[in-house]
């Protein structure tokens, strides 16, 4: 294969899962060549994803998204879904669509956009670099997890969150473990839940996703973990690293 670096340890993961698609692998290998099948744009005031050869069927997607959609929408052989977020301190609800084209009667995941307040915090170079350090050879995997290491190195200053823009928005708190930082105030944390779909039982999925921030002393963002189920992101932009843990069976 042309692109190895992140492709070896997301197919050890899958066999490991038992799973079965090949998509995945093929899905992972568009990373390593970034420009020729992927593309963040910003349209109408929204950061964008775009794969220009769709190659993941939405059934693997949503395996391991595992959160389900609150509408869903269908026009010209594509297939949307709107998934609603929202911040359990205050309410306050953000949105991410994602789409899917129709190949051969198969939806592919062609799309995914941030909407205008969330596009606001995470702009389109920072997206971009980030998802660029996505290929990585550095990894370890076991039966019970797969951790992926990659460098940062490309993320530009200008691009990186503002701190009052971060808490504003995503309602965030200072972090009360002190047992862990002696300067609690030096990171900020915010839990944030899916809406089930309107005509749902309950208002909230219970598939909670937890994110902590610090930032430096110009109050950019310095480094950010999210906790999402059995996923585990650290991305640390002072030292120019992040980390990613799969924990298997979850």
């Amino acid at each position: 294969m042309r692109y190895t670096k992140l492709l070896l340890p997301l197919l050890c993961l899958c066999l490991l899962s038992g799973c079965r698609y090949w998509s995945l692998y093929r899905f992972a290998d568009q990373f390593c060549a970034f420009d020729q099948y992927i593309e963040v744009q910003t349209n109408e005031a929204q950061t964008s994803l775009i794969f220009i050869e769709p190659v993941l069927p939405q059934s693997v997607f949503q395996r391991y998204f595992k959160a389900e959609p609150y509408r869903e929408f269908n026009e010209d052989n594509v297939l949307q879904h709107n998934f609603r977020i929202q911040t359990l301190t205050n309410a306050r609800q953000f949105e991410v669509s994602t789409f899917f084209s129709l190949v051969d009667g198969r939806p592919l995941f062609q799309k995914g956009a941030l909407d205008a307040r969330l596009s606001a915090l995470f702009e389109k170079d920072f997206v971009d670099a980030v998802l660029r350090s996505a290929c990585t050879d550095d990894f370890d995997f076991s039966l019970s997890r797969l951790v992926l290491r990659f460098q940062l190195d490309q993320v530009p200053e200008h691009s990186l969150p503002q701190r009052n823009a971060l808490v504003t928005q995503l309602r965030a708190r200072p972090d009360s473990d002190a047992d862990e930082q002696p300067d609690p105030a030096l990171w900020w944390n915010t839990q944030l839940d899916f809406l089930s779909a309107p005509d749902a039982a309950k208002t909230l999925q219970d598939k909670k996703a937890q994110l902590r921030f610090r930032f430096d002393s110009h109050d950019r963002l310095a480094e950010m973990n999210v906790a999402y189920l059995n996923y585990f992101l650290e991305l640390n932009f002072d030292q120019k690293a992040g980390k990613l843990t799969v924990i298997r069976n979850q």
